[in-house]
């Protein structure tokens, strides 16, 4: 079953996983800013923006704004 990540936009710049995974968090000049395990992924400290996800089923788009 695939991961989805909600909610996307996300005002407060915390996402959400329908499964727990490991998960890395990069900019979009490709730099690991945050990595984790679980079912929460908070970017809320960092600058609203796209990122991305990588999870082991593959990359999503997270926009915080």
């Amino acid at each position: 079953q695939a991961i989805r990540v909600f909610p996307v936009p996300s005002p407060t710049g915390i996402f959400n996983l329908t499964i727990a995974s490991d998960w890395i968090v990069y900019s979009v000049n490709g730099i690991k800013i945050l990595s984790g395990t679980g079912t929460i992924v908070d970017i809320s400290s960092f600058s609203k923006g796209t990122y991305f996800l990588k999870m082991k089923d593959g990359t999503k788009s997270l926009l915080y704004n």
